[in-house]
């Protein structure tokens, strides 16, 4: 599809700081940072707003936190990690954040 980063793609652990995150959105365009596991496997994301969550808390001034931390803060509601292959058609990435009900989240 030639959409998508290849190369140098940001990533962050559950135990990162706050502050790693907080460099990363100010030094690029990203809008959101995976977060692997000890695999290199997504386990969840770490958006920009995510940041609103922390504000709306009273937490921003605390770069220390973790990237658990901060995700703990967020609603209950669970964000799902969707992926894609390379050798999948972009109708076929649409379909599936269509089929998993991000339409609130784009439109």
């Amino acid at each position: 599809m030639g959409v998508g980063t290849y190369e140098d793609v940001k990533q962050l652990k559950y135990d990162s700081k706050l502050l790693q995150a907080m460099e990363f959105f100010a030094k690029t365009k990203i809008s959101a940072i995976p977060i692997v596991d000890d695999d290199l496997k997504v386990v969840d994301i770490y958006a920009r707003f995510d940041v609103i969550t922390l504000a709306s808390r009273g937490k921003y001034n605390d770069m220390d936190m973790t990237i658990r931390d901060c995700l703990q803060l967020r609603s209950s509601q669970k964000v799902e990690v969707l992926t894609c292959r390379a050798t999948d058609s972009l109708i076929d990435v649409i379909k599936s954040i269509y089929s998993a009900r991000y339409t609130d989240w784009w439109w």
